[in-house]
């Protein structure tokens, strides 16, 4: 379990920031390389501490997460569960009531936004129904913030009032 007033995520050497603060904001890390292994390393100090946490998974990487921690684990190659099969509404549902770690592996989808809007749709519901405090981190943000194709549901948890449990960090590399 997180203690919260005592642990500190380590982003980077120098760098830390309050899990509580993490849980109740919407953050937004912007880099221009290394954004991967940025997101990897902020998720892994997430595990070290017990704080649940979601993240959305573009291009295959976290699932390295899987050999060291004990996480749930959607939608990849050899995954814990296929993310066609899956039902989203109580995937959403037992990863905010139970605490769950889970990586939502969205790089062999190539037709992501229909899940990423039912499945954060379901989120924002569980989220404000249960209030139990779960965080969101949204790889590569970017696509699905985008003006092309966006993900109405992330626009919505990022606009929604604090206090309803859900956080979120986006990562961007542009």
């Amino acid at each position: 379990q997180c203690i919260l007033e005592k642990n500190m995520i380590k982003i980077s050497p120098g760098l830390e920031i309050s899990p509580f603060k993490i849980l109740n904001t919407r953050t937004c890390v912007l880099s221009e390389k290394n954004l991967e292994n940025t997101g990897f390393v902020f998720c892994e100090e997430l595990l070290k501490n017990g704080i649940p946490f979601c993240v959305i998974d573009t291009v295959g990487k976290y699932k390295n997460l899987k050999v060291m921690y004990e996480l749930l684990w959607v939608g990849g190659e050899k995954s814990d569960l296929e993310i066609h099969y899956c039902d989203l509404k109580k995937l959403a549902e037992n990863v905010i009531t139970q605490s769950i770690p889970l990586i939502l592996d969205l790089s062999k989808v190539s037709d992501y936004e229909e899940y990423l809007e039912e499945f954060f749709t379901h989120l924002l519901n569980t989220a404000t129904e249960s209030r139990r405090p779960y965080l969101l981190v949204v790889n590569d943000a970017e696509k699905f913030l985008s003006y092309e194709k966006p993900v109405k549901s992330l626009k919505e948890i990022s606009l929604m009032r604090l206090g309803r449990g859900l956080g979120m960090v986006l990562l961007s590399s542009k």
